[in-house]
C-alpha cells in the first residue's frame, strides 16, 4: 500500500476549534536525519490548500493544490518526487496549511 511507511507531522499545540475571521495558516516543521536515501516521495493530503518545503526549497510550483472537494466524499492527495531536495544528515520539512471547504473565512 502507498502509505505503509508514512510518517505524519503532528502539531505540538492544541487545535483551536472556534471560528475566527483571522485564521492564520498553521505551519508544521519536522527535523529528521537520513542516510543512504536514493529515492523519496512526499505524499500530502490536507483538508485545504498546502505548500511544502524541504530544506528551505519549495517542493513544487503548484498553486491552490489539491483541488477543492467535499471532504465527506473525496480526499485528494498530491505526490511529489523529493529525492533531489534531500541530503544525507539532518533535513527539515515544513508544511504551510491554508483554509479549505470547511473553514472558509469571508471578510
Amino acid at each position: 500500500m502507498v502509505f505503509d511507511h508514512a510518517v505524519f507531522i503532528k502539531p505540538d499545540v492544541p487545535f483551536e476549534r472556534e471560528f475566527s475571521f483571522q485564521n492564520y495558516a498553521p505551519v508544521f516543521r519536522k527535523r529528521f536525519v537520513l542516510s543512504n536515501v536514493k529515492n523519496a516521495k512526499l505524499c500530502a493530503c490536507g483538508l485545504g490548500i498546502g505548500y511544502y518545503y524541504i530544506n528551505g526549497q519549495k517542493v513544487s510550483d503548484d498553486i491552490f493544490a489539491p483541488p477543492m472537494a467535499n471532504y465527506m466524499k473525496t480526499l485528494w492527495y498530491m505526490e511529489y518526487d523529493v529525492s533531489h531536495l534531500l541530503r544525507e544528515g539532518e533535513n527539515v520539512i515544513a508544511a504551510f496549511c491554508g483554509n479549505g471547504f470547511f473553514n472558509e473565512t469571508l471578510d
